[in-house]
């Protein structure tokens, strides 16, 4: 693990987002970061052991000044009240370390000004929101997950859908009625996936998983010098309860690829069942970066987050009502649209 104390002056290192490496917070001296050893993959069944977590806070000395810092149980960094110093808490004080980390790529700066390109682009929100917000604090942290891989054996029952139009009604008042003709379908499935990234934080926010497309070949081995400075948050759901959440992403996606494989041969699709079988689970324990802020409007606190490698945004915003009915009625009848064009164009209809 890197040195926290600059060789320098003495002072602390930080992990500097701009450059990528550490930087001494008191003259300014960079140091690349050492990256050693592999990304570990614990095997789910087999190598599933964590220990109890210990309900008390604990103490432990600040690397500058020596005082006292009391730690909470599901922290991994730490700020010294006296002299300001931010600082890891390290292994012997958690049951689990992380295995991987991506670190920060978004900047302060950037995170604001994306941000305020978010807030200014919120269709359905209240007219004066874009001029009488007030930004507050903004801080960056480190979200826990357990990153999944898998491979999946499926077997699947299913419809699939002729469309057709019959002529009905009297000479007076003749109509065109849809019908459908289904034909039995089932199949199999063999699949491997790789980075379900699950949170594992039961305190998460609701809008988090829209904001998880991380780019996961930027996981590097994780090291403490990536907290020095920042925020993060320990596991509080074990890897076995989340991977739950896991099958239930996986199945998602095999639904959307039987139905995608479905309505290459056919108009309509009805899938009964989709039975998985989940073989040679491996997860690992890594830490996600975010940047975590909220904003005043009309004395009402809101929430927001933007994704710490790609700048993804996402948050809680006031509505308005009469605006959100006229975004429903407009996407219903671009709906509308949508599926009378398809049912009257050739399914092999070729492409100009």
């Amino acid at each position: 693990m890197d040195n926290l104390t600059c060789t320098s002056c003495g002072g602390t290192f930080q992990y500097d987002i701009p450059s990528k490496e550490i930087k001494c917070v008191k003259c300014g001296n960079v140091s690349p970061i050492s990256i050693d050893g592999n990304i570990i993959k614990h095997k789910l069944y087999k190598d599933l052991k964590i220990a109890e977590e210990k309900n008390a806070d604990h103490v432990l000395d600040c690397i500058s000044c020596g005082s006292k810092i009391i730690v909470p149980k599901n922290a991994f960094s730490v700020t010294c009240s006296y002299c300001g110093t931010v600082q890891p808490v390290y292994d012997n004080y958690s049951s689990l370390q992380p295995e991987a980390i991506i670190p920060f790529e978004i900047t302060n700066v950037n995170a604001i000004s994306l941000f305020k390109t978010w807030i200014h682009s919120i269709s359905d929100a209240k007219l004066n929101l874009k001029r009488d917000f007030k930004l507050g604090n903004m801080s960056k942290v480190y979200y826990p997950y357990w990153d999944y891989d898998c491979f999946v054996s499926s077997s699947y029952t299913a419809y699939g859908g002729e469309v057709f139009f019959k002529t009905v009604g009297s000479q007076n008042k003749v109509d065109k009625e849809r019908t459908i003709s289904w034909h039995d379908l089932s199949g199999n499935l063999e699949n491997h996936f790789e980075d379900i990234a699950i949170n594992c934080d039961v305190n998460r926010n609701n809008f988090i998983y829209k904001l998880e497309n991380f780019d996961f070949k930027k996981l590097k081995p994780f090291n403490m010098i990536y907290l020095n400075g920042f925020s993060a948050i320990k596991y509080s759901e074990d890897p076995l309860s989340c991977f739950e959440y896991a099958k239930s992403k996986i199945g998602s996606n095999l639904f959307n690829e039987v139905n995608s494989n479905i309505l290459k041969q056919y108009r309509e699709s009805k899938i009964e069942f989709v039975n998985t079988i989940y073989n040679d689970v491996k997860f690992t324990y890594i830490l996600l970066p975010f940047w975590t802020g909220t904003y005043i409007f009309e004395n009402q606190r809101y929430c927001f987050l933007v994704n710490g490698e790609n700048g993804l945004i996402d948050g809680e915003y006031p509505s308005s009502k009469i605006k959100a009915s006229l975004r429903n009625i407009g996407t219903n009848l671009m709906d509308q649209s949508k599926s009378y064009i398809k049912d009257r164009i050739p399914r092999n209809f070729p492409r100009l």
